[in-house]
């Protein structure tokens, strides 16, 4: 099948070539379930390529996530359930109907009361969900699910009334952590660890910092210290097993500079 340039009706025969008799043997095995954990995987690698504004790999893994609903929709179609164009027209649909500002006459004025419109009518399409917590996919990582929790906590009035009220919690919540070391007991350990990393969730919320790109951040800046820290260490033929912890500290703050310069 070479034809250039592909269509939307293109790529969904292809698939559905695939899943056919005289397919793919790993397509034609594939569940909605057995593919979930792909799915989460495209979406960091088009995440990764977005903090590196690299757009031919945005490119690539926006396709690749395509390929997911293009998949789950053929997977559907097979059983009846529902198909692309059923995708389209529901999406199509819930836009118009949440942007009454743009296709009707309604009016706001920032950002901010674009959200608030959305989410009222967001409650209206699904009256029966009377209870917040609901709305929360139960597959949510940690970190977000957290962000989420605490966002609607505060929209139900339970907050903090400023970010650096928080630092106070933070201190508090060392404290018991360093209590539950000394007691040596790794449930409360645990228990005190997941309080802290909450509540620092919580500050990153009211300084309108995003949780996961901070991370992210010194997950890369460790990394690039790390590289010439290792580096280092093969140059200099240091076997780290036996080096000193002064040496070994030397040898980090010699990366902290190099990765830094």
């Amino acid at each position: 099948m070479k034809k250039s340039p592909y269509s939307v009706d293109d790529l969904l025969e292809i698939m559905a070539r695939l899943r056919g008799p005289d397919g793919c043997p790993w397509d034609r095995e594939q569940t909605h379930r057995s593919i979930k954990g792909h799915l989460i995987e495209e979406c960091y690698e088009l995440i990764d390529a977005i903090d590196r504004d690299d757009y031919e790999e945005m490119k690539e893994e926006a396709g690749d996530l395509l390929l997911h609903v293009i998949f789950h929709a053929q997977m559907a179609s097979e059983k009846g359930k529902f198909n692309f164009y059923d995708i389209v027209q529901t999406l199509a649909q819930k836009l118009i109907r949440r942007h009454p500002h743009v296709f009707g006459s309604e009016r706001v004025s920032n950002a901010d009361e674009v959200l608030t419109q959305w989410n009222a009518i967001k409650r209206t399409e699904k009256p029966e969900r009377t209870d917040p917590l609901q709305s929360l996919p139960t597959g949510l990582p940690p970190l977000q699910r957290a962000f989420k929790l605490q966002k609607i906590a505060a929209q139900h009035f339970l907050d903090w009334p400023e970010a650096k009220s928080i630092i106070p919690k933070i201190k508090e919540e060392l404290d018991e952590l360093d209590s539950a070391i000394a007691d040596a007991k790794h449930e409360r350990i645990e228990e005190e660890l997941g309080d802290l990393f909450f509540t620092f969730i919580n500050l990153a919320r009211r300084l309108n910092i995003d949780a996961d790109s901070a991370l992210a951040r010194a997950n890369q800046k460790f990394s690039a210290r790390l590289a010439v820290f290792l580096k280092r260490a093969a140059e200099k033929e240091l076997d780290l097993s036996r080096a000193s912890q002064e040496e070994i500290d030397q040898l980090w703050s010699e990366a902290k500079s190099s990765a830094e310069a």
